[in-house]
């Protein structure tokens, strides 16, 4: 079926082709349409048929053959076109409009029949030709002979077209003719074609040997007597006379693919001719001619043409060529003239103004270098059939010929004339190298790459001419190296790239391992990359640049131990005060030099080590001071710079740039780490007059806040705690003492804070006070007489930068807590020590700026700033030890833990936690309680193999989240013993809750009376100050002389003073210990207290606090005070309600009895206290957010729980409640607007008590009576 719909598609074609193109077959008559239909049936049942003759191909051969001859030369066309277009252009006239219509008819039809016609030949002929070499059917011998005829037919049809024109789709199928391995042309099969002579039995053998043979099968038994017999009348029709006459046609020249394609037809049946035959040889011989000659095919195309092929079609013309006169002439003749063709072919090439020409150019010349070199190579001129085959050589052409021809040709010059083009430099490499290879090599050569590489220094023919220099740096002599660095030497230094210095560096390298240059030519190079290194006009990249590979150069092993010291010396001159420019790239130098010199010479006294060869500079040029003095100076011209306003100032060093290559923190940046780097790597010390300097140039004249941050990181790590130290000892004392804790405590900043601490521990390790010092955060406190300590109070109390403040308190409890176990025996008079010294600082701030005039109020407000912050300080060391919550603010319950050691045989510890306690808080309480380190303190639980170690992350959990809120919970442990010096058992001792609650820091401000005094005090001062005070007051114990006070009355008892309404926090403290009596269970104790309460006229000091003229107030701007207030308010209802409420069953009532004495009548007003309950709840009813507002249902429901009993009592006090202003408001706030739910209870309640426990009178104006 594929078959079938293809030679339908072909019919089609036939159809279309023929009848637009109007061809004429019999006495001008065009055929109609049924009868090339029926033609086109008649081919398609012949194609497909085994019986029927194919003689209707030779008719359809026929047929095209006439259209041609019908059509005229298109030649001829175009000159009568030319012709009759001259004519109207002398005179317009000469033709008519009929005339003209007429012609450009004709002339479109010709048009339109030769587009026509070679569709045809170009693509249907040649499918219409293979179909019947590729057909097994066809090659049966009873269609052989007309098969035969068809493909003679055919042959004589491409002649004939051959002299018309270039049919390239012609000449691309007509070597399928000449193909031996055609179906045709195959050796027939007996089991297929039973019947079917063998080629021995043809007649057509015979012909073979007439006399006068194009072609023969002698010596080729296989081969098909019909291909012998085709080649023979391709020979008789004169096919090879005109082929090279074709292709030798200057006039109408064959296209070079198309004529690839001509001599492949016969290429491939070269071994079957005749060279006896003197046709044959004339045919040769001419072949060469046309595509060899100088004005040949090839060589004489014009550069427009030629422009237009492929250099790659004319080598395979070339090669078929070379193929075809190889069986005429010898291998070397044809050889030799193939290689002049190619070097004929590479000069057109050369010549050519087209870019692409002139690369394919370069590239034969190249593949001719190779050739020819391999050929000059022993093993080439072997002979090896390997050699041939995958690197090919050439026959005739060796190097001496090619060098002469390159230097007649000028060959180098037309590379780098004006049409200089990277495409050729960068493929030019092989030439230069061939001519070095040779000896062959000029200075005009070099000067010639030299000189096109200049003013190109952005373009990448640089690259290309500077690889070519490298690649020829192994044959040139000392005298052109030292040429070519002289050359790069008179460079401008804005010219100078990175290409120039990878060459420079290229031919440093040379000159070093040539040992025909002296020591002064070796160090030419050298000299022109430091001469750039140094360079304040070289850009920081180039600079860069020659410092690596002038660096390289000197790490390597050519470059001798002299010649580093040498440099290094230049390095330490630079740095001279007369000199000093390009400082950071020096230092950079200077460094990698003192790399390239071993850690230890291994015994060998003559050679250096990096330590010995900076002790000799130290001796000689005096290092330190002269970086140090460098340093000063570069500091000091910097300032004068920004002063004179020749710099602008930046709030960051990186945007301060010096020059315009680098930052001024990246200068400082890096002489710091080369004075690091010296101090790294020598036993060179800084002395304290290098520390004085150092500090005034680093700290004092610091430009930047981030300069200053920088600068204290590097003297942090002076003391390096994990190696040697920068500095010894008594240095270190000078710098830690006379600097770091005389610094302006105010302006310490967190870098600042974190150099302190590391001298800190430093200084005080070395005098063994600190055990451990090492670790930051397993330190051991051995004596806390420390150096510096006063210091660290001053930072902790005085500092301003709130990173400060908080790293400075957790330093400084931290060493509290490090104590050693030693140490930790005297806990409670080590954390007494602590406070004193907080509660002295306090009272020594507390006594400035006693004075009413404005200066002493704005030190006021300084002092009361430092008071926070020593109040602070109080409040993190109470935490440390109980990060307890205020009362009342935590829903986390206590529970009781078991603490079981592991490794102790089963000895437990118990204490009371709080849920929402860290793990890490109990591994800290554990650690004080057993004197070991926190460190060696590990918790432990069951993992998948046996117990597991908790992480560090788990340590931040809650007991809660670890599953351990379960009363008696029991949580594992073992000590670590390479972090503790003990692991005694006895080093427990028995947990006494007294005694350790004795030392607490919490009861030491509770217990001691004048550290509580003080506090106390503290709640009248600002109210800040009094807030957070009273924050701290609310993490401790109660005070025992206070709750001595309230709980042993006196009948002398001041209530004013002990109830005191003008301090709401020492109000609320009082109250909180009189509700805890209030509380607790009834009791004689407790009744006895309420009497005298009652006797010494506490209620009516409370009902003055709530009814009275000066009643507690709320509204306030200070959100802890109204919370505190309103606690107050709430807690005194509270009282109230206590003693003038009692329980009737389902209700609270009035105690009639002690509210109606003649004493209590004299001070109690009912009618006042209902107009105050209700603005009291009206004013909690008003808040409508979030904010304590549980607190104002608190207030809302002590207040209702008084209101009603009091009107229940007396009906009349209802006129109080309807005279009240803004009862609408009160009820529209209180339950539709407060967001607390017990306020709209409350009210709610109130509401419905008093709808129904109330009738209306009979009379309208009568008061309500109780139901």
């Amino acid at each position: 079926f594929s078959s079938f719909f293809f030679f339908l598609s072909l019919s089609l074609e036939f159809l279309i082709i023929i009848v637009m193109s109007d061809v004429e077959v019999e006495e001008g008559v065009i055929p109609t349409m049924e009868e090339w239909k029926s033609s086109l049936k008649l081919v398609e049942s012949s194609l497909l048929s085994d019986d029927e003759d194919i003689d209707v191909l030779q008719e359809v051969i026929h047929l095209m053959q006439q259209s041609l001859d019908m059509l005229p030369e298109r030649d001829q066309v175009e000159a009568t076109v030319a012709k009759r277009q001259l004519a109207l252009e002398k005179n317009p006239k000469s033709e008519s409009e009929e005339e003209k219509t007429i012609f450009e008819e004709s002339a479109k039809l010709w048009e339109k029949r030769w587009a026509m016609n070679e569709f045809f030949v170009n693509t249907t002929f040649g499918r219409l030709m293979k179909l019947v070499l590729r057909r097994r059917r066809f090659a049966a011998e009873v269609h052989r002979e007309a098969i035969n005829n068809f493909l003679q037919r055919c042959i004589f049809f491409v002649l004939n077209h051959l002299k018309h024109g270039d049919f390239y789709g012609l000449f691309t199928t007509f070597h399928t003719v000449f193909d031996a391995e055609q179906t045709f042309y195959s050796v027939p099969k007996n089991s297929l074609y039973p019947h079917s002579p063998s080629w021995s039995t043809v007649s057509a053998v015979e012909e073979e040997s007439s006399k006068g043979a194009f072609a023969s099968a002698a010596g080729h038994p296989r081969i098909s007597p019909y291909l012998i017999q085709n080649i023979n009348y391709f020979g008789q029709l004169n096919g090879f006379e005109l082929m090279v006459k074709r292709i030798g046609d200057s006039h109408r020249r064959l296209s070079v693919n198309s004529i690839t394609w001509v001599l492949k037809s016969i290429y491939g049946v070269r071994s079957f001719f005749c060279v006896d035959n003197p046709k044959i040889a004339a045919f040769l011989k001419s072949l060469e001619n046309v595509c060899y000659s100088r004005d040949g095919a090839l060589l004489g195309l014009p550069d427009a043409e030629f422009k237009r092929h492929k250099v790659s079609a004319m080598q395979n013309v070339s090669d078929f060529v070379h193929g075809l006169t190889r069986e005429l002439i010898s291998p070397q003749e044809a050889g030799q003239a193939q290689e002049l063709f190619k070097l004929a072919l590479t000069l057109k090439c050369l010549s050519s103004e087209s870019l692409e020409k002139r690369v394919d150019g370069l590239k034969l010349i190249n593949d001719l270098i190779d050739m020819a070199v391999r050929r000059d190579t022993p093993r080439g001129m072997a002979g090896s059939s390997m050699m041939s085959r995958n690197h090919p050589v050439t026959v005739w052409l060796d190097s001496t010929y090619l060098l002469s021809w390159i230097h007649s040709k000028n060959v180098i010059n037309q590379l780098f004339d004006g049409r200089m083009h990277n495409q050729l430099v960068s493929r030019a490499e092989r030439i230069f190298s061939f001519l070095a290879q040779k000896r062959a090599l000029t200075p005009e050569h070099l000067d010639l790459l030299w000189t096109s590489s200049l003013g190109k220094k952005r373009d990448t023919i640089v690259a290309s001419i500077y690889g070519i220099f490298t690649k020829l740096v192994n044959y040139l002599g000392a005298a052109d190296l030292l040429k070519l660095m002289s050359l790069i030497d008179q460079l401008p230094i804005d010219e100078v790239d990175r290409q120039t210095l990878v060459l420079l560096r290229t031919l440093a390298h040379a000159a070093f391992t040539d040992t025909r240059t002296s020591s002064a030519d070796q160090d030419v190079g050298l000299s022109i990359l430091w001469k750039i290194v140094v360079s304040e006009k070289a850009p920081t990249s180039i600079q860069h640049t020659a410092l690596e590979f002038l660096a390289d150069i000197l790490e390597q092993s050519f470059g001798s131990q002299d010649l580093k010291v040498s440099y290094a010396v230049k390095c330490l001159e630079n740095l001279e005060e007369s000199r000093r420019t390009a400082v950071p790239q020096t230092l950079l130098l200077l460094q990698r030099i003192m790399d390239s010199f071993p850690e230890s010479n291994m015994g060998r006294s003559q050679i250096l080590s990096k330590s010995t060869l900076i002790d000799r500079i130290e001796a000689k040029y005096h290092i330190l001071p002269l970086l140090i003095a460098e340093l000063k100076t570069f500091k000091s011209s910097l300032k004068a710079r920004l002063d004179a306003g020749e710099l602008q100032a930046e709030e960051n060093s990186d945007a301060l740039m010096v020059d315009n290559k680098r930052s001024y923190a990246a200068h400082l940046k890096c002489r710091l780490d080369f004075l690091n780097y010296i101090l790294a790597n020598s036993t060179l010390s800084l002395s304290k007059e290098n520390v004085d300097v150092l500090w005034q140039v680093l700290i004092q004249d610091a430009l930047t806040q981030d300069e200053l941050t920088n600068n204290f990181q590097w003297l942090q790590g002076l003391c390096n705690t994990r190696g040697r130290p920068f500095i010894d000892t008594a240095v270190s004392e000078y710098l830690f003492e006379a600097k770091l804790c005389s610094m302006n405590v105010a302006a310490v900043s967190l870098s600042a804070f974190m150099c302190f601490q590391q001298f800190f521990r430093f200084i005080n390790g070395l005098l063994g006070k600190l055990e451990n010092w090492e670790e930051e955060q397993h330190f051991v406190v051995q004596d806390l007489k420390l150096d510096g300590l006063p210091a660290l109070w001053n930072i902790v109390f005085d500092a301003t930068d709130s990173a400060v403040q908080t790293a400075s308190v957790n330093y400084l409890n931290g060493i509290f807590r490090r104590a050693s176990p030693a140490l930790q025996e005297n806990r409670a008079s080590l954390r007494l020590e602590y406070i004193a010294t907080v509660m002295k600082r306090i009272s020594q701030l507390c006594a400035i700026g006693q004075e009413e005039t404005e200066s002493a109020k704005a030190l006021r407000r300084q002092v009361n700033v430092r008071i926070l912050r020593a109040i602070h300080v109080l409040r993190e060391f109470v935490s440390e030890y109980e990060p307890r919550r205020i009362p009342g603010d935590s829903a986390a319950v206590k529970i009781r833990l078991t603490l079981h050691d592991v490794q102790r045989g089963g000895i437990t510890l118990t204490g009371e936690y709080f849920t929402d306690d860290t793990l890490g808080f109990v591994r800290k309480e554990l650690a004080e309680r057993i004197n070991k380190p926190l460190a060696a303190v590990l918790f432990v639980t069951d993992g998948e193999t046996g117990l597991r170690r908790f992480h560090e992350a788990e340590y931040e959990f809650s007991l809660e989240d670890m599953d351990l809120s379960a009363e008696n919970s029991t949580l594992r442990f073992f000590l670590d013993t390479r972090l503790t010096d003990t692991n005694n058992v006895r080093d427990f001792r028995p947990y006494n809750g007294a005694d350790e609650s004795n030392g607490l820091p919490s009861f030491i401000l509770s217990d001691n009376q004048e550290f509580f005094d003080q506090l106390w005090g503290l709640l009248e001062r600002s109210s800040s100050v009094s807030a957070v005070t009273w924050e701290l007051i609310s993490l401790l114990p109660t005070n025992p002389k206070i709750t001595s006070k309230i709980t042993n009355l006196r009948s002398s008892v001041k209530w004013r003073r002990l109830l005191d309404g003008h301090s709401v926090f020492r109000l609320c403290y009082a109250l909180r210990i009189v509700n805890t009596i209030l509380d607790q269970e009834e009791s004689s104790e407790q009744v006895n207290w309420c009497k005298k309460f009652f006797d010494t006229d506490g209620l009516r000091h409370v009902y003055s606090l709530l009814f009275g003229k000066h009643p507690v107030k709320v509204s306030t701007s200070n959100s802890s005070q109204q919370a505190v207030a309103l606690r107050c308010v709430g807690s005194l209802l509270k009282v109230f309600n206590c003693f003038m409420l009692s329980d009737q069953g389902d209700r609270l009532a009035l105690r009639t009895e002690r509210a109606l004495q003649p004493e209590v009548a004299d001070w109690l007003d009912l009618s006042q206290v209902v107009t105050k309950l209700l603005q009291i709840m009206l004013r909690s009813a008003r808040n409508t957010t979030r904010k304590h507002s549980e607190l104002d249902g608190e207030v809302v429901r002590h207040a209702g729980a008084l209101l009603l009993p009091c009107l229940c009592a007396q009906p009349a006090l209802l006129r109080s409640l309807y005279a009240f202003p803004k009862l609408t408001e009160l009820l529209s706030v209180a339950l539709l607007e407060s967001v607390e739910p017990v306020v709209r209870t409350v009210t709610s309640r109130c509401v419905y008590f008093l709808c129904t426990a109330f009738r209306l009178p009979p009379q309208a104006d009568a008061l309500p009576v109780a139901a």
